[in-house]
């Protein structure tokens, strides 16, 4: 009986543990003197947020690609890992980029760009209304919040429905980029 209250007990408190507020890491003088270097050199930093609906995700990643180069770069926010992301920031060459992927925990929204897309006739509609933004050399710019908005729930016979929209920088990761970047000698540029 004893083990049967405090498993959901440890549960509870575990949940209750878990973070859903922004949570950049702080930039080290070692990693701002990188990004100095990087920024001095004509490249550009550039950070963002994913938002559920109306939650903070803070295990959530951005995938975006040059326009000009078709490369691809990666940012990791929260716990999330993945080869070849960046953590909370990417360091860019200065161009247009469109943002191809987004995810929030298992959940996942492609923006064209997919083999699938290119078949069912979708991928030049996703493209067009996918987000994109241009950062300058020497810029750092907070490109604002990704906001996974469910337009249609998940059936039992089909995938939900979404819309990715970017908005606005919210007052809070203003205020999370400017302590996160205290070290860097740059100002911050966020959408507005």
């Amino acid at each position: 009986m004893k083990r049967l209250v405090f498993l959901p007990l440890c549960l509870l408190l575990a949940a209750c543990q878990t973070s859903t507020e922004n949570s950049l890491k702080t930039v080290d003088e070692a990693d701002a003197k990188k990004l100095e270097e990087a920024l001095d050199n004509g490249q550009a930093v550039v950070l963002g947020d994913v938002y559920y609906n109306a939650k903070y995700c803070p295990g959530s990643s951005i995938t975006m690609i040059n326009v000009a180069t078709s490369k691809y770069r990666f940012i990791s926010n929260g716990d999330v890992f993945s080869l070849g992301s960046d953590k909370d920031k990417a360091v860019v060459e200065p161009s247009t980029y469109r943002v191809t992927r987004v995810s929030c925990g298992d959940s996942v929204v492609k923006l064209g760009g997919d083999w699938a897309d290119v078949l069912l006739g979708t991928d030049k509609l996703k493209k067009a209304l996918s987000p994109t933004f241009s950062v300058k050399g020497g810029e750092v710019l907070h490109i604002g919040t990704l906001r996974i908005n469910v337009v249609k729930k998940r059936t039992l016979i089909s995938s939900a429905k979404v819309i990715v929209t970017r908005e606005a920088t919210s007052q809070d990761a203003r205020v999370k980029t400017k302590e996160a970047l205290a070290k860097v000698d740059r100002p911050v540029h966020f959408t507005n």
